[in-house]
């Protein structure tokens, strides 16, 4: 069981990796060729299917477990990448007629307080004692 865990971890760990160079070149906006699109494409298809094979093999809730965890994140991420490209195409589109070219102008997405507010302590009514009374 121990050594299937490292396997698992091995696995993850050259996954971050990947990631981070997938996150690096979306970041840098570069443009992929159609032909390079298609290549990457099929590459992770082989990949998805080596995986496929793999959940034949696993014996245990931790690597379950694992393997939920890797996946859940993907539909909402590919998901916010698409909302995210088909919005700023969108404000590409409407901002290049209203802005002049010569400014980089992104819109503030939105505005959130940081501070906290203090609560007031309010002293709060009570019934008078008996040395009030008299």
């Amino acid at each position: 069981p121990n050594a299937s865990i490292l396997q698992i971890d091995d696995g993850i760990s050259s996954k971050v990796e990947e990631e981070q160079k997938i996150l690096a070149a979306i970041s840098q906006n570069t443009s992929i060729s159609e032909e390079n699109l298609y290549d990457e494409k099929e590459k992770l298809k082989m990949e998805v299917m080596e995986l496929i094979h793999d959940i034949d093999k696993i014996s245990t809730r931790e690597e379950i477990s694992a393997l939920k965890k890797l996946v859940g994140p993907i539909k909402p991420t590919l998901h916010a990448i698409r909302l995210q490209q088909s919005r700023d195409l969108q404000h590409s589109m409407g901002a290049s007629s209203k802005v002049h070219h010569n400014k980089n102008i992104k819109q503030q997405r939105r505005l959130f307080k940081t501070k906290k507010k203090t609560k007031k302590e309010t002293v709060g009514l009570s019934n008078p004692g008996t040395e009030e009374i008299n």
